[in-house]
């Protein structure tokens, strides 16, 4: 193939079909550039071939050609070489298998396959379904040449994990020829109520070792866990098996996540309307009220989850109310903002030495949260797509239940500047002030991180609204307790000293895993002494009084 930009040429039982070949392509603009590609023809005959090309910006050029032993470029079709590869515009048509389900990853009891007849039609006695392995029998109908075939699980939804089913038939042809299609697909784990509203990001913080943080939707949108937090936690969530993460604040745990266009970095900047952000938490060590920068009257905070910067995003975080060092109470607020384009959102308060005051009203919303206390927060954003309309919004909902509403908003445009679970990753707005660790002369400067402190589970991003019900569902079922996975303590390293993980499993038995030798004392002040033939993991009985534990 010669093209001015991309090109995919194609084979398969038709031109349509779901499982045809991809023989060569061309991704992305260029000039008019060969591509040359091997094609291994076992036998004579008519094959069906697909050229599909792009047109970008600038000049046109698509030229279909077949290269001969001494090199030579020879058009498809030239009526002026012998060796030219002829082309038809017509001919004898096979039956194509034009849709399927399930594909990639997802949650379903369903599987359905639409085959089209053609010159030759599909013999439907002929038709097989088997399922990892197993004969199955489908529904199979006919409509006008369109034959469905349908099986529906008598179990309900597929066991979680990886599945194989094949599809046969044979054709009307003579000789008779039997097509056999092979259909991958995987069953994500967690929960059902929340799989079925599609998110594309569901990470149910469930890993008891390594560095990965699974997306169970896709492998796209793997985060990286930073610094070893605390995994395979006592669950939050009692309506999934699989255990919470302990993010500690002291030892800056968080969550990277690379930008993605499903996030918030697209190739073509068209923007979102739509956008939920669903977690659950406990916070464990809240901020207080002190000031977070100096000379400036704003309280400290902790950033659960923020994605884009100055400019455009999307922020959850905690803010300090209360003064002291063991603070019971706290904020969770929502606020998202894009300051360019159509501009919404993004307070910067006023400052008189720099000449700084609010150039729009923050687009937030706030209610009061209390330390070690179990919740389901839900940020949910309703952009105007309306040229320069600014009718949209963001709905904050707890624990199943709306506690704010902010409206003012229109697209959230296309933006980078860092994802992060657990502290800020770059740039990062608040309702009442914008951080930006390059100092920029319209931004208040910080390096603080704003580490959050506490447990997270069962993360999950949308890029559509859920509805007030979806949110209340969603809130219910993680209630409704299932069967926890067991989970093994982990091995703490041999060398060196220092508390690693404490556990609380379902069955109250607490389990300390550590490094170095464990102490202990009856009050927080000591003296702390060695336990005598400790060994990690050390079980402590549930019923004992209160005891503290060190390790050096």
């Amino acid at each position: 193939m010669n093209s001015d930009d991309g090109f995919v040429v194609s084979t398969g039982p038709s031109l349509k079909d779901h499982e045809s070949v991809v023989l060569g392509s061309y991704e992305g603009a260029r000039g008019a550039a060969d591509t040359l590609f091997d094609i291994l023809v076992e036998e004579d005959g008519i094959y069906p071939i697909r050229l599909l090309w792009y047109q970008g910006g600038g000049g046109a050029n698509v030229e279909f050609f077949s290269v001969t032993d001494d090199g030579e470029k020879v058009l498809i079709n030239d009526p002026s070489h012998a060796e030219a590869i002829k082309a038809y515009r017509t001919g004898t048509t096979r039956p194509f298998i034009s849709a399927f389900s399930p594909q990639g990853r997802t949650l379903t009891d369903t599987l359905e396959y639409t085959v089209n007849n053609a010159d030759i039609n599909v013999v439907e006695s002929s038709i097989q379904l088997t399922l990892d392995g197993t004969d199955v029998t489908p529904e199979v109908t006919s409509n006008g040449g369109v034959i469905t075939v349908n099986y529906t699980n008598p179990d309900g939804f597929f066991l979680a994990g990886d599945h194989l089913a094949i599809l046969t038939y044979d054709e009307s042809s003579d000789p008779v020829v039997t097509r056999t299609f092979r259909n991958e697909f995987s069953i994500a784990n967690g929960q059902s109520t929340v799989l079925l509203d599609n998110p594309f990001l569901y990470w149910r913080l469930g890993e008891t070792e390594g560095d990965s943080a699974n997306n169970e939707i896709s492998s796209a949108h793997t985060g990286g866990y930073t610094n070893n937090p605390g995994l395979g936690a006592e669950r939050l969530v009692v309506g999934d098996s699989s255990s919470a993460v302990l993010f500690d604040a002291s030892q800056q745990h968080w969550i990277a996540l690379a930008n993605h266009a499903d996030i918030n970095d697209q190739a073509v900047n068209s923007g979102w309307t739509e956008k939920t952000v669903e977690f659950w938490f406990k916070a464990r060590n809240l901020p207080n009220s002190d000031p977070v920068l100096e000379g400036q009257p704003i309280s400290q905070r902790q950033v659960i989850y923020e994605q884009g910067g100055a400019t455009r995003g999307v922020n959850v975080y905690l803010v300090g109310t209360q003064d002291g060092p063991n603070p019971t109470e706290a904020e969770l607020w929502f606020n998202i903002l894009n300051r360019a384009e159509t501009a919404w959102g993004g307070t910067v308060p006023f400052n008189e030495d720099q000449g700084l005051s609010p150039n729009d009203e923050a687009i937030a919303v706030g209610t009061a949260i209390q330390a070690n206390t179990l919740y389901h927060a839900v940020l949910v954003f309703q952009g105007d797509a309306e040229d320069g309309g600014l009718e949209g919004g963001i709905t904050g909902y707890l624990n199943g239940e709306p506690f704010g509403e902010a409206t003012g908003a229109h697209i959230l445009f296309d933006h980078t500047d860092g994802i992060a679970i657990g502290r800020r990753n770059s740039e990062v707005s608040f309702h009442d002030m914008i951080i930006n660790a390059g100092g920029a002369p319209d931004i208040f400067n910080s390096s603080e991180q704003f580490y959050y402190d506490g447990w997270l589970d069962e993360f999950a991003l949308y890029n559509v609204a859920l509805t007030a019900e979806q949110v209340k569902a969603h809130y219910d079922a993680g209630l409704v307790e299932v069967p926890a996975d067991i989970v093994e303590p982990p091995t703490p390293p041999i060398s060196g000293g220092g508390m690693i993980l404490i556990i609380r499993d379902t069955s109250d038995i607490i389990s300390i895993i550590y490094s170095g030798t464990l102490k202990s004392a009856a009050t927080i002040d000591g003296p702390f002494e060695a336990i005598a033939g400790a060994i990690s993991p050390f079980i402590v009985a549930s019923d004992q009084e209160s005891r503290f534990y060190i390790a050096d």
